[in-house]
């Protein structure tokens, strides 16, 4: 952390132990972007991360962990993280992350982004891609946007520029919304969606 209070546009202005600390500390200082670890003792990064988002949706969240688990990325943007990043990226990829974030984009480090692709296509090649419960899925307003421009057929490109973000946002949001329903690509999402009335408008 120290390095990046070395930073000039980037400050430090608290640390925490565990997620009930960081929920605390996030609702006293209300900063742009938090750094969650996932394993916290106590309660876990991924709760924290909802009960922040719940209750704060304007703070930027960024996981921090080694699990390079593509449903373990998956559990954090479905709680409302905006990125993830592994704990031996570079200073670099971590500043980059922050930055991003707190202009109000995603950011998934390098790995990050390799694992939810190759998730994307081992799913592409299953037959009968196992579907989540319902009742656990959650979704952002602006993945609820986002889905409702992919259900009326628009491409990424389409989307970014209707919805002024950047085509790779458009595509990682699209990546994000495939791995929480278990669809293997766009049109099977599509079709889910209409079939289980999810975003009546």
């Amino acid at each position: 952390m120290a390095i990046l209070n070395k930073s000039s546009d980037i400050k430090v202005i608290a640390e925490a132990s565990n997620g009930e600390q960081a929920v605390q500390l996030a609702e006293k200082y209300v900063p742009d972007v938090i750094l969650m670890d996932i394993q916290m003792p106590g309660m876990n990064g991924i709760e924290a991360t909802r009960m922040i988002t719940k209750k704060l949706p304007a703070i930027g969240i960024i996981a921090l962990s080694m699990i390079d688990n593509s449903y373990m990325i998956a559990e954090m943007m479905h709680a409302g993280a905006n990125g993830y990043l592994f704990k031996d990226a570079s200073k670099e990829e971590v500043m980059e992350g922050i930055r991003a974030v707190s202009r109000n984009r995603d950011f998934f480090c390098k790995r990050a982004s390799e694992k939810v692709k190759a998730a994307l296509s081992s799913n592409s090649n299953e037959t009968d891609s196992p579907k989540r419960s319902l009742k656990s899925l959650r979704f952002s307003d602006r993945e609820k946007q986002i889905t409702r421009l992919l259900c009326l057929g628009l491409t990424s490109t389409q989307i970014s520029k209707k919805i002024f973000l950047s085509c790779s946002t458009v595509e990682n949001y699209r990546a994000r919304l495939l791995l929480k329903t278990g669809c293997k690509n766009t049109a099977e999402f599509a079709s889910f969606v209409s079939k289980n009335n999810l975003f009546d408008t």
